[in-house]
């Protein structure tokens, strides 16, 4: 071999053994061969592979330099790597390039108004960054009583004591004393219906078709209805006047006031010249506005009365007026059948 070619195969591994101590810094990609062996003896050597897990957040580990034989391993904690989630990490922040994702409590919050006593006892909350717990208690759904007032008037009231109330109802019931369907018959004693109680049917009152006045003794009143009959008469008679003494032919006696309204009238005189003896007349409706301007005459033994009669027919209002005679009391009684 000549000595060119020996210079040539040198220097060729000279820069084999340049590019590999520069690919892990030890030289430059100039270095000489005696730069290139200096490194070589100050290089360490770390023959046997080595592992290191990092356990503590402020643990720094620093690769020593030198040359390793390789399967050496730097690795963190296995739980902390199954923690290492984006959702544990504060927002904005990254480690070992992963990005938190979880906001900050404290900012998230601050705008809450909630405080302990909105929120259910037990339960808990942050506002404003802090947790709170809950006092709210939970209490049951109170159950409405009902009251029934003198003028009918139902009341359901409750008294709710504060506190979180459950999706519910509650109710409550009031009998009220009950009266069925009854027909009540009128009679001598007074029948009551008692307050406060629910009629569950009709209260009917039976009537009569007989509770007439006609059906009934003059002056006499049966539920309300006035009786007009009079059994002495077989009809309804009463007393509709009395005159005074006329003294004077010409005078009249106050008016008989619907006089001619009855079916029949009966007029009974008496001479009050010598203080004896009646005159009885009866005169119909018929009779009455026939002998009008003639008048009737109430006489005794020895003497005699002449009346003559006006009718208003509006009214039926009879006025008598003395036309001849010495003057006699009469009565006049009203009859209808």
């Amino acid at each position: 071999m000549s000595l060119t070619s020996e210079f040539e195969r040198i220097e060729a591994l000279r820069n084999e053994i340049r590019d590999v101590l520069s690919s892990i810094y030890l030289v430059d990609d100039t270095a000489t061969l005696e730069a290139c062996a200096e490194a070589l003896k100050n290089m360490n050597i770390y023959p046997n592979a080595f592992h290191r897990t990092i356990t503590s957040s402020t643990e720094i580990y620093r690769i020593p330099a030198g040359y390793h034989s390789g399967g050496e391993s730097v690795g963190i904690n296995p739980n902390s790597v199954a923690n290492l989630k984006a959702e544990n990490i504060k927002s904005g922040v990254s480690i070992m390039e992963v990005t938190g994702t979880m906001a900050d409590v404290a900012s998230g919050t601050a705008d809450a108004t909630a405080t302990a006593g909105h929120i259910l006892n037990g339960k808990t909350a942050y506002v404003d960054g802090k947790k709170i717990t809950g006092t709210i208690p939970t209490v049951e759904q109170a159950t409405p009583s009902i009251s029934v007032d003198a003028n009918g008037l139902i009341t359901a009231s409750s008294t709710q004591s504060a506190g979180y109330v459950a999706a519910g109802t509650k109710t409550a019931t009031h009998q009220l004393p009950t009266r069925g369907e009854r027909v009540i018959t009128p009679g001598a004693n007074p029948i009551v219906i008692l307050k406060g109680h629910y009629l569950t049917g009709d209260q009917t009152i039976a009537g009569s078709v007989n509770l007439i006045p006609e059906n009934i003794k003059q002056g006499v009143t049966i539920f309300g209805v006035t009786g007009t009959y009079s059994p002495d008469t077989g009809g309804n008679m009463e007393l509709i006047y009395t005159s005074s003494t006329a003294s004077t032919v010409g005078t009249a006696s106050p008016t008989i006031s619907g006089g001619y309204n009855y079916d029949l009238l009966l007029i009974v005189g008496k001479s009050d010249k010598d203080n004896t003896g009646f005159n009885t007349i009866t005169l119909t409706k018929d009779a009455i506005s026939k002998i009008a301007s003639s008048g009737f005459v109430l006489a005794d033994e020895s003497t005699f009365t002449r009346y003559t009669m006006s009718i208003n027919s509006s009214t039926g209002d009879i006025t008598c007026t003395r036309a001849a005679g010495d003057g006699s009391i009469f009565y006049v009684y009203g009859i209808n059948f």
